[in-house]
């Protein structure tokens, strides 16, 4: 009887294991690598694969593979789940060994994926590490990617929108409508509302500005700065016509990051300082024609 028990004992204990490293098959990591192309089984019937990114993807191309609905008339191999600004996506085989492409736009690169069917080793969680952006676990020393720094300006430009709608990026945002004005003489700048996209460290700033004078005046966009106390934290990104029409009202959108400089961690709730550098006069060069033969057409 006692060696019955140890057998059984010894048998569950195999069979503990083998289950273990079947799961863990189910789930693997990959480091970003532009030069691969990372080869993902996927299921037929019994599951979905979700494959994760650092931070949000930024555009997805695929070959072969329907997106969210399976258009009327077409026949994909896969197909796939994504929501716009998601760091996800999940998908599975439509056809019994089907093979299809993906190209993932992230951190300005593209990272090629080859899908197949096979569920007999079909992955359920791919997580891949590395890249640009703040990841779910923090800051991995890289910049925010052009194309994140203008999503995050969308999605400001239209948050009412995506409030009435229940967005779930709205879930991931810190608002503050705290109003900060500030009088430099010729002109006033108020910050009137600031988002902060917590995930990328972000902030993107609606400021109202003020002309005082009855000239025009000339700001570069790219050169406007917000500051609290002595710290400046120049744009990244502005939407901002640059011009200031005599005693007017304008408006701009400025989206600021995390920097190296040891600005971590910017917070919406601050005495904001709009530093614009403006001037009377355009400082725009204007290049000048070469002179033609033959004098004055």
């Amino acid at each position: 009887m006692k060696n019955l028990f140890l057998i059984l004992m010894l048998f569950c204990l195999c069979f503990s294991v083998f289950s273990a490293e079947k799961k863990e098959k189910r789930i693997v990591h990959y480091r970003l690598d532009t030069e691969r192309i990372f080869d993902i089984p996927v299921f037929l019937n019994g599951g979905v694969s979700t494959i994760m990114f650092p931070a949000e993807v930024e555009a997805i191309h695929a070959a072969n593979v329907a997106l969210n609905v399976i258009p009327k008339g077409t026949s994909p191999s896969f197909l796939l789940a994504y929501q716009n600004g998601s760091y996800y996506f999940s998908v599975r085989a439509l056809k019994q060994k089907a093979v299809g492409f993906l190209n993932i736009i992230y951190g300005s690169k593209t990272y090629i994926i080859r899908l197949y069917e096979d569920t007999e080793n079909a992955v359920s969680s791919v997580a891949f590490q590395g890249g640009t952006g703040r990841s779910r676990r923090g800051w991995n020393n890289m910049s925010v990617s052009p194309y994140l720094l203008k999503s995050c300006l969308d999605k400001a430009k239209v948050w009412d929108v995506l409030m009435k709608r229940n967005d779930p990026i709205t879930e991931e945002v810190t608002v503050c409508d705290d109003q900060h004005v500030a009088d430099y003489g010729t002109y006033s700048a108020t910050v009137s509302r600031v988002w902060r996209f917590n995930k990328y460290d972000l902030l993107v700033f609606y400021i109202i500005l003020d002309n005082k004078t009855d000239k025009t005046l000339y700001y570069r966009p790219r050169q406007v700065a917000l500051a609290v106390r002595d710290r400046k934290c120049f744009a990244a990104l502005a939407d901002a016509s640059g011009v200031m029409p005599p005693n007017s009202r304008s408006i701009m959108y400025v989206v600021v990051t995390g920097t190296n400089d040891g600005i971590r961690h910017l917070q919406p709730v601050n005495e904001w300082k709009v530093l614009l550098f403006p001037q009377v006069k355009a400082t725009v060069n204007i290049p000048k024609l070469p002179k033609t033969k033959g004098g004055k057409k």
